[in-house]
C-alpha cells in the first residue's frame, strides 16, 4: 500500500474528497516525523510505536574491492509493533 491507496481507503471509509484524505495523511506523517525529529517516542496504541535510536558505529567490508569501512553511529528510527496488534 501506498500513500495514494491509503489517502483513497480513508476518503471511501470517511466519505470525504479524495484530496482531502492525501492532505490528512500527509500531515500525520509530517506531525510524526517532526516528533521524531525532537526526539519524542510517538505511541500509536494498538498499533505501535516509533522512537528514534543511535546506532553503534561499526566497521563493514565493501563487497567488490573487499576494503573496510567505518560506518559512525546515527540516529534509526525503531518501530514496535503493539502486542494488541490483531495478528
Amino acid at each position: 500500500m501506498n500513500t495514494s491507496l491509503l489517502a483513497r481507503k480513508l476518503a471511501q471509509r470517511l466519505h470525504i474528497s479524495h484530496n482531502l484524505a492525501k492532505l490528512l495523511v500527509k500531515a500525520f506523517f509530517e506531525e510524526v516525523a517532526e516528533a521524531l525529529a525532537h526526539g519524542e517516542k510517538v505511541e500509536l496504541r494498538g498499533f505501535g510505536s516509533f522512537e528514534v535510536r543511535q546506532s553503534k558505529p561499526r566497521t563493514v567490508r565493501h563487497p567488490k574491492s573487499g576494503k573496510e569501512i567505518h560506518l559512525p553511529s546515527r540516529p534509526r528510527v525503531i518501530f514496535k509493533p503493539s502486542k494488541t496488534w490483531p495478528f
